[in-house]
C-alpha cells in the first residue's frame, strides 16, 4: 500500500478544519448573547412574580385591617343640653393711648423790615447767610 493521499482530500479536510475553526467565535458569540437573553429572562420574570406575590400580601393586610376595624364596639355618645347658657369670656383691656406728640420749638423772631431781604433773588445766595456772595448772571 502506497502512503500518498490524494492532495484532492487533504484540501478538503483542511477546508473543513479551517471552516469550523474560523465560524467558532461566532458560534460561542452567538451562544453568550442568547444565554444572557435567556438569564434576563429569567430575572424579568422572578421580579413579576415577586411583585404580583407583594401584591397579594397587600391586599390580604388591608382586608384583615379593615375587619379588624369593622369589629371594634361603637361607642354612642350624645351630648345633654346644656344647662344654662355660658356667658362670653371677658373682652380683653384696652391698650393705653399713646403719648402725645411733642410741641414744636419756639418759631424764631423775625427781623426787623429794614434788616430783611425782599429781593427774587434768593436762590442765588451762597453761604445760607442771606448775604450774596456768588451771583452767577447769564
Amino acid at each position: 500500500m502506497t502512503d500518498t493521499v490524494n492532495p484532492q482530500i487533504t484540501d478538503a479536510v483542511t477546508q473543513s478544519n479551517t471552516n469550523v475553526v474560523g465560524g467558532s467565535p461566532a458560534q460561542s458569540m452567538g451562544l453568550v448573547y442568547q444565554t444572557t437573553a435567556h438569564s434576563v429572562s429569567l430575572i424579568m420574570q422572578n421580579a413579576v412574580a415577586a411583585q404580583s406575590s407583594m401584591q397579594q400580601v397587600n391586599a390580604a393586610v388591608i382586608s384583615t385591617a379593615c375587619r379588624q376595624i369593622m369589629s371594634l364596639p361603637v361607642q354612642v355618645m350624645v351630648a345633654s343640653p346644656p344647662t344654662e347658657i355660658p356667658t362670653p369670656p371677658p373682652a380683653p383691656p384696652e391698650p393705653p393711648e399713646p403719648p402725645a406728640p411733642p410741641e414744636p420749638p419756639p418759631a424764631p423772631p423775625s427781623l426787623p423790615p429794614e434788616k430783611r431781604d425782599d429781593s427774587d433773588d434768593d436762590d442765588d445766595d451762597v453761604g445760607g447767610k442771606g448775604g450774596s456772595l456768588i451771583k452767577n448772571r447769564i
